[in-house]
């Protein structure tokens, strides 16, 4: 389509030169006279080339390349794989791993291998119509009454597993029932307005502004979740410094935080960058997975060494009050 064309002997019937009669002509807003008779030949019999590559000017009129279908396309194939690697690692490790955690990532890693699924219908349709358009890709998978199912089911899986991580990390019982009421309530809240924003059918006549404020309430909820397990993930790995920086145990903290951290850093730049909300969501979505189960092995690693310590020392292990009536009773 782009070539130039080859140069023939012969006229096809748009590339024959015809004659301009004398009189006036008009284009835009110059008017050009003609008294004597002209003879116009087009310039696809000539030598030159009817399309040339200043000519295509119209290629700066397309979306830049972080807001066009190729970041969309690489970021759900990549976050697909990495949640099934994730859920394989689960599945192997020679520990016992809450069901929560299971049942969480294999949720995502189903969601995102339907978002798959979806943008290759869309991405084929588009190459045989030959066009490529993100904004329908983003709308085709986000629209999809499946992949929002199954995205609801996997948010409620992913925060009742974060929320069990949390328990872990607090070992006195008063802090853990606190844990696991206020994460429970915070779930139930969160739920409501994704469900709202999801599958509430708008109808004429209603009122926009309910609809409108359904979106950004969800997204607080999320941020607020996001920040309340990040902040409690940071201050144990502080107050178990000694421990949780130890040498052995420096790159699983380092990907521990990283991935408590990457749905907030995605948060964030989705307000400053609008651009990134065609993929970030993805991105954000495995990254609570990642969340909850690499802290889960990281907290394990940090025990094990705090174990060891303690048992080489005269005190032993700190023993609660609550531990005391328990036993007891």
């Amino acid at each position: 389509m782009w070539r130039n064309p080859t140069t023939t002997s012969s006229h096809t019937p748009l590339c024959t030169p015809y004659t301009l009669p004398a009189g006036v002509v008009i284009l835009a807003s110059t008017t050009q006279t003609i008294s004597p008779t002209a003879v116009f030949s087009p310039l696809c019999t000539s030598s030159s080339s009817a399309l040339s590559y200043s000519s295509t000017s119209t290629l700066t009129l397309k979306n830049p390349f972080y807001s066009s279908i190729i970041p969309i396309a690489y970021t759900i194939s990549g976050t697909t794989v990495l949640a099934w690697v994730l859920l394989l690692l689960l599945l192997v490790t020679p520990q016992r791993r809450p069901y929560l955690q299971k049942l969480a990532t294999l949720s995502v890693a189903l969601s995102l291998t339907i978002a798959l699924s979806e943008c290759s219908k869309i991405l084929k349709k588009q190459y045989d119509e030959a066009y490529e358009d993100a904004e329908e890709l983003r709308s085709y998978i986000d629209d999809g009454l499946t992949l929002k199912i199954f995205r609801a089911v996997s948010d409620v899986f992913l925060w009742l597993a974060q929320v069990q991580t949390l328990i872990r990390l607090f070992p006195r019982h008063r802090e853990k029932k606190i844990i696991k009421w206020l994460g429970l309530a915070l779930i139930v809240v969160d739920t409501v307005f994704w469900s709202l924003q999801s599958f509430l059918p708008i109808k004429e006549g209603d009122d926009r502004s309910f609809k409108d404020a359904i979106p950004a309430l969800a997204y607080l909820f999320q941020i607020i979740l996001s920040l309340l397990y990040s902040a409690y993930v940071v201050y144990y790995s502080i107050s178990k410094r000694m421990y949780a920086y130890h040498i052995k145990n420096l790159i699983l903290a380092l990907l521990s935080l990283l991935a408590v951290l990457t749905p907030i850093i995605f948060f964030l730049l989705d307000i400053s960058r609008q651009w990134i909300s065609g993929w970030g969501d993805f991105v954000r979505w495995v990254g609570a997975a990642a969340a909850s189960v690499v802290v889960w092995e990281w907290v394990e690693r940090i025990e094990y060494l705090e174990s060891k310590v303690q048992e080489t020392g005269v005190l032993g292990r700190q023993v609660f009050e609550e531990e005391m009536l328990e036993t007891g009773t």
